[in-house]
């Protein structure tokens, strides 16, 4: 689920890796003016500054899956402090630009 969340974002939207590995859960907004839709908050890309990206109805769906699905069974593996990045590893922490390359 996590690995089709990459794919499809980095496709709908064109941010970059590391944005992507930077993205927390919270920059994860859905759109109520158009359903099925969604809004990242890019953030730390070139130059530090903040940009909205627009995620469509496959990336939408591949995102909320792996939240309701893939997101607490790897959250629940990390023993430390609590992780709110959007993409995690094995370990429940956040998933670095190398991994995900």
């Amino acid at each position: 689920l996590r690995d089709r969340v990459i794919l499809e974002v980095l496709y709908a939207s064109g941010v970059r890796v590391s944005e992507l590995a930077a993205l927390d859960t919270s920059d994860f907004i859905e759109d109520d003016a158009c359903p099925g839709e969604a809004i990242l908050r890019v953030r730390r890309g070139k130059g530090g500054k903040e940009r909205i990206a627009l995620l469509g109805q496959t990336a939408t769906m591949a995102v909320k899956t792996y939240l309701k699905a893939g997101y607490p069974v790897l959250a629940a593996r990390n023993t430390g402090r609590v992780e709110c990045a959007l993409l995690l590893n094995r370990f429940g922490t956040r998933l670095t630009d190398r991994s995900i390359r």
